[in-house]
């Protein structure tokens, strides 16, 4: 117990007055605080002495004796730490943070700042600390600090006026350990500082001090309400992924009736992107090179907006080109970007600006700031870049380097083709029921008939009745319609507890890799219907699955695997297949002219297409087209532990977390989010750790750069380093 306490104290040792049966009372304090300071703190940025003094007074109101009388609240948010200092988030919102700070003696910040307009207050809640600002640099380059403030647990709460510029506080090397209460406006999330201690620069604050996520849901700031605040929290990360990202956007961009855009929204898009960052893992599952050309890769489609992530080759760069009137925000996710920047003069486009972005850079360009080409300037490095255009454009005009000509072209990624099936005019008059003009009219047949019908081929001919009642009108599919020259598209549509709808879209002679459709342990039925054009199903048996190895484009089988049979639909054909019947597979558009489109319904839920390639194991993505149909919640899902019900809060992140952690075999989450499904798991004992708790855990993916910030190095002892806490479960990142 004693060693033990060199790596992380327990509080229960340091509040051991404290009771299990006064539970929720520590709670009630915060939720009472957070409220005085709603009332004062509602416009964001906090100024004039009158509010000062108004905030400094709710703080020294808080009910500290209140919160050690509650053990379980002790449990959640007094942790301490022998490497570092601890930063618990209590509350957050779009106005300010709360944090509580547990100290050891002498354990101290590094020099850091808050933001030119942060007000930031402190209170003492036991033992003491020291504010060391006004710094300067002496001749050996060494911080020196002329002004020192002392607060013990005996004195009022604090204003830091000064909070703005380079200062650092550091605990009293008394013999008891500190707790601090901070409130900050704006928003303060994580400590933002200098990798190097000996070159203190804004520019070069590239190290955080991360925080304890320990907020419950009515005080946490979703990653939706940081879209209104992110301009302004400059120590803001969000770890995310492309669906959050995708749906985001959705409430983000506003698009005028001109499809123009207003500068405050430019400003905010651009805001947004720059604080995102997102997982290697996941933007390699996008990514793919031509030795030939850049790609552009779909990522996303709304009415609004086109989101791609481009891969540039080594010196690949793109034609000098116009956006079409569209709006186009850049951020480098990979490597470098250059931006050079031309003026339409006399013909001839002439340079005035040359840009180089490096990874996590972000920038705009619309055509009334000119034209321009991008690419890669390295000779030895590869590069991707994400690219959002608002609202979407087919077309553009391209201009030659040397004479200055105009040319316009089409835009072959994101393109709504415009195929017959586009253009019919279907007659509904032999059509059984009513036509159906929407996705959401759609998803609650196919509901339907999944409840009320038996698996296989009779549920296959009843599901074949819904699609034929379809409307097929522009509105409702161009969003969803999207073709790739250098592979079929796999555009999401539906994606819930019970189901998955994908729309494939195969240019001629295009065809999946061999396959085989896998979701944990679990069945999948898979019924397809072909709207237009053409498929052919070819089935394989071998007796060593790890040969069936192809990339996305050509299927090369080795000598033993032979193709057992195959299955060709036309337009309008419905079959349902199970994935033990389909086995080892490939689906292919064997015409070489016309392209094809086709419904893949699964159930339960199949989203990733994984295949072998080379002894790797590669994915086919999908493109986030859907409309956002919220799953079903409070019900058990299989594979994952059960959660308590109840709905989170409007714009709480991941609501298709949970359903994701079933069915997909990877689930790109930040730790908060992740720790909010931990809390729903084994909240009150109601779920226990088991295999199917370790198949859930084994699915998540972190991004690296929040999990290093966690990792504390001491020689010659490992240290566990708490990332999340809530009353029925801790999260720890140890560091070896």
């Amino acid at each position: 117990r004693a060693t033990m306490a060199d790596a992380i104290v327990d509080c229960k040792a340091e509040y051991s007055s404290g009771d299990d049966r006064v539970c929720g009372e520590g709670q009630t304090v915060v939720n009472e605080f957070v409220d005085k300071l709603r009332d004062v703190i509602g416009g964001g940025c906090v100024s004039g002495n009158d509010v000062d003094a108004r905030v400094l007074e709710i703080m020294n109101q808080f009910e500290w004796e209140r919160i050690c009388a509650d053990q379980r609240f002790c449990r959640k948010f007094l942790n301490f730490n022998r490497h570092r200092y601890t930063r618990h988030m209590v509350a957050t919102n779009e106005n300010f943070s709360v944090l509580i700070i547990c100290w050891y003696p002498g354990q101290a910040t590094p020099i850091h700042e808050h933001g030119w307009n942060t007000g930031a207050y402190y209170r003492v809640l036991r033992g003491g600390i020291e504010v060391h600002s006004q710094m300067a640099v002496d001749r050996l380059h060494r911080p020196v600090f002329f002004n020192h403030i002392v607060s013990t647990a005996k004195d009022g709460s604090v204003v830091m006026k000064d909070s703005n510029q380079y200062h650092k506080t550091v605990a009293v090397p008394s013999a008891e350990t500190t707790i601090s209460l901070h409130v900050f406006s704006p928003p303060y999330f994580e400590c933002r500082h200098s990798s190097d201690p000996t070159d203190i620069c804004f520019e070069k604050m590239d190290a955080h001090v991360p925080y304890v996520h320990c907020v419950s849901d009515q005080h946490y700031l979703w990653e939706e309400k940081l879209c209104d605040v992110v301009a302004k929290v400059e120590s803001t990360r969000v770890y995310s992924n492309f669906s959050n990202l995708f749906d985001l956007l959705r409430k983000t961009i506003t698009v005028n009736a001109d499809g123009s855009h207003d500068p405050d929204n430019v400003v905010k898009v651009q805001s947004l992107l720059e604080r995102l960052y997102f997982n290697p893992k996941e933007i390699e599952r996008y990514s793919s090179f031509r030795d030939n050309a850049y790609t552009r890769n779909l990522i996303g489609y709304d009415d609004k907006f086109t989101l791609l992530l481009l891969c540039w080759e080594k010196g690949q760069m793109s034609p000098i080109h116009d956006h079409a009137g569209s709006n186009c925000w850049v951020k480098v996710m990979r490597g470098t970007l250059q931006e050079v920047v031309y003026r339409r003069e006399e013909g001839q486009s002439v340079p005035y600006r040359t840009t180089n972005f490096t990874e996590g850079g972000v920038t705009y360009m619309h055509d009334r700031l000119g034209v321009h080409k991008m690419g890669n300037p390295n000779s030895e490095e590869i590069a991707c870049s994400l690219h959002i255009y608002s609202p979407p454009y087919h077309e553009c005009l391209i201009f030659d380097e040397v004479t200055g000509e105009e040319k316009k072209v089409s835009i072959s990624v994101a393109y709504g083709a415009r195929f017959p099936f586009m253009e019919r005019k279907l007659d509904l008059e032999g059509c059984p029921g009513r036509p159906i003009c929407t996705l959401n009219a759609l998803s609650a047949e196919i509901k339907k008939v999944l409840a009320t019908t038996n698996p296989g081929e009779n549920c296959a001919n009843v599901l074949k009745t819904v699609f034929q009642r379809l409307k097929f009108c522009d509105g409702m599919w161009k969003k969803f319609i999207h073709f790739d020259p250098m592979r079929y598209t796999r555009n999401l549509l539906v994606f819930d507890k019970e189901y998955s709808l994908v729309l494939i879209c195969w240019l001629p002679s295009q065809s999946t890799p061999i396959h085989v459709h896998e979701v944990s342990s679990s069945h999948v039925m898979t019924y397809v219907y072909i709207l237009e054009g053409g498929l052919t199903f070819q089935f394989y048996d071998s007796e060593n699955p790890e040969n069936l190895d192809s990339n996305c484009l050509t299927s090369s089988l080795p000598e033993e695997s032979r193709s057992l049979s195959r299955t060709v639909m036309n337009a309008g054909d419905a079959v349902a297949m199970a994935s033990e019947s389909m086995g080892y597979h490939k689906a292919s558009n064997l015409s070489t002219e016309s392209p094809c489109i086709s419904l893949h319904l699964y159930s339960p839920p199949y989203i990733d297409c994984q295949y072998a390639n080379n002894g790797e194991i590669k994915e086919v993505p999908v493109a986030y087209c859907s409309e956002h149909i919220e799953p079903t919640r409070g019900e058990a899902a299989q594979g994952v532990p059960t959660f308590v019900t109840g709905s989170p809060p409007m714009g709480a992140p991941n609501l298709n977390l949970e359903v994701a952690a079933r069915c997909r075999p990877k689930v790109f989450a930040n730790f908060y989010s992740f720790s909010q499904l931990v809390q729903k798991a084994f909240s009150s004992g109601k779920a226990k750790c088991d295999r199917n708790t370790l198949i859930f855990f084994d699915r998540f993916q972190f991004n690296p750069l929040e999990w290093r910030k966690f990792a504390c190095v001491c020689n010659g002892r490992y240290t566990r380093n708490l990332v999340a806490c809530g009353e029925d479960y801790s999260l720890y990142l140890n560091f070896f």
